[in-house]
């Protein structure tokens, strides 16, 4: 079923290239790597691939995925009317520096850099 629901942010885009790993218990991940989504710092993202998947399937989907799929995104659902997930939200843009622009820069913060901007290779 579709999902009706607008953001009610900007809908943030990220470069993205894709790895694979191999887990202890044997299973294999595809890890997305690349540039931040930048309202969610130090956030990873990956793909948990399917129990008994040979190396070559993960190999061959990573390769389909860096060939069709250059960025990735992020957005957040209108839930107006839920004021925890607003308080959040709100305290994750701070931390991201788009309410103040003049905080220090932490960890993967990049000076000069639009934090809306896709930057294309």
């Amino acid at each position: 079923m579709k999902n009706k629901q607008e953001p009610v942010v900007p809908v943030e885009f990220a470069g993205v290239s894709f790895s694979v790993h191999e887990m202890p218990n044997g299973r294999f991940r595809i890890d997305l790597e690349g540039q931040a989504i930048p309202s969610l710092p130090g956030v990873a993202y990956g793909l948990g691939v399917r129990a008994g998947a040979r190396k070559e399937q993960v190999e061959k989907l990573r390769d389909l995925l860096e060939e069709l799929c250059p960025e990735y995104y992020a957005g957040f659902l209108d839930r107006v009317n839920d004021e925890e997930f607003q308080d959040w939200m709100m305290e994750g843009y701070d931390i991201a520096g788009y309410l103040n622009p003049g905080r220090p820069l932490g960890p993967g913060d990049e000076l000069g850099r639009d934090p809306f901007a896709y930057d294309s290779q």
